[in-house]
């Protein structure tokens, strides 16, 4: 079992690592344009340019090693857009860290039943 104080060192590594991506000015340019978009469009947007590799890249932006952007869907139907993760190592009991964006209209861009169905997951790393 890993130590406590270990397990909170690479939480907070990750989450420092994930946090620092997301509040680039890059990717907070493409969060505005997300959010600028109105409520119906977004979860296009995030096909479009957050899930496309060619149109992060014209916004300058290179995912950091190790991290992914994916749409989640969760059973309880919250209302996230996409969400960006860096998995841990292994063996610490804790398995990764997220930050998660979420539609402010409540809404889930995909309910969890349309993620079951479908077979690919919509990951861009």
């Amino acid at each position: 079992m890993t130590a406590p104080k270990t397990l909170a060192a690479e939480v907070n590594s990750a989450l420092s690592e994930v946090a620092t991506f997301v509040c680039s000015p890059e990717m907070r340019g493409v969060i505005q344009e997300l959010y600028d978009l109105a409520e119906e469009e977004r979860a296009s947007y995030v096909l479009s340019v957050l899930l496309n590799e060619g149109e992060l890249r014209k916004r300058k932006i290179i995912i950091p090693s190790g991290m992914v952007i994916q749409r989640s869907a969760f059973r309880d139907n919250r209302p996230t857009l996409f969400c960006v993760t860096k998995h841990l190592p292994p063996g610490l009991g804790w398995e990764k860290v997220t930050i998660t964006f979420d539609n402010t209209s409540g809404m889930p861009a995909l309910a969890y039943s349309q993620f079951e169905d479908q077979s690919s997951t919509h990951v861009l790393s």
